[in-house]
């Protein structure tokens, strides 16, 4: 059945959990090992598995369709590692971005029109799947698949949500963002106010504490003169 494989293999949550921890691997590696130099040979191969790995996961489906009708086994297995399979691939080419080895990928990826677009990234994620069901559903008869038409759907589709996903963020993203710094910024401000009347208050006794020894000190002194001078008149008198 479609919608059990779909809801079993794609929607479930734990059929994620492969790129989850692939992820938190590689931002612990990054996190110990920032400056860590791979070797030549390394890189060479390194890259070459992440391209197979990633490339088969996208390009080995068109073989099944055209060719090949995929058994019970296969779909079984491209089912369980293809997920794993394309993480693998994309967590190495971050890893050596990260670290200085990525090369021309890093500054294609580095470029700074992908900045914006990048924060847009997480609604269009939610929102284009909503509209794709949206436009499908809306379907009466049979539709005449063809390379064009669906380049032309997926321009469409990725266009309309990144209108959505702007509307979205400045209408829900960016007032939060703005409120968490405003709370951020009160708290900041008054751990530093409470830290100054700290300070304020530690030199003020400091300074109490100088002042009565300063008090006690000429209190001492006038003491030790009024003795000096009390003994003066005595040697003078006798």
């Amino acid at each position: 059945d479609g919608n059990l494989f779909f809801l079993y293999t794609y929607a479930n949550l734990l059929s994620r959990t492969g790129p989850y921890f692939i992820g938190i691997l590689v931002g612990y590696l990054l996190a110990m090992k920032p400056d860590i130099k791979i070797p030549k040979k390394i890189l060479v191969v390194g890259w070459i598995l992440a391209i197979l790995s990633s490339g088969l996961v996208v390009f080995a489906t068109g073989y099944w369709y055209r060719i090949h009708r995929p058994s019970t086994l296969e779909s079984l297995m491209y089912s369980t590692f293809y997920k794993v399979s394309f993480t693998i691939g994309v967590a190495w080419m971050t890893f050596c971005c990260i670290t200085g080895h990525g090369g021309i990928i890093n500054k294609i990826l580095s470029w700074k029109v992908w900045v914006p677009m990048g924060r847009l990234t997480f609604f269009t994620y939610l929102i284009q799947p909503i509209l794709q069901f949206s436009y499908i559903a809306n379907f009466r008869t049979l539709q005449e698949f063809s390379h064009l038409r669906s380049i032309m759907q997926g321009f469409g589709y990725l266009a309309i949500s990144m209108l959505l996903a702007i509307i979205c963020s400045l209408l829900v993203e960016s007032p939060f963002l703005n409120l968490e710094k405003v709370i951020f910024n009160m708290e900041s401000k008054k751990e530093r106010k409470e830290g100054a009347e700290e300070n304020f208050g530690f030199e003020k006794d400091d300074f109490t504490f100088r002042m009565k020894g300063i008090s006690q000190d000429s209190t001492l002194e006038n003491d030790l003169n009024s003795k000096s001078i009390v003994k003066v008149s005595i040697t003078d008198s006798s």
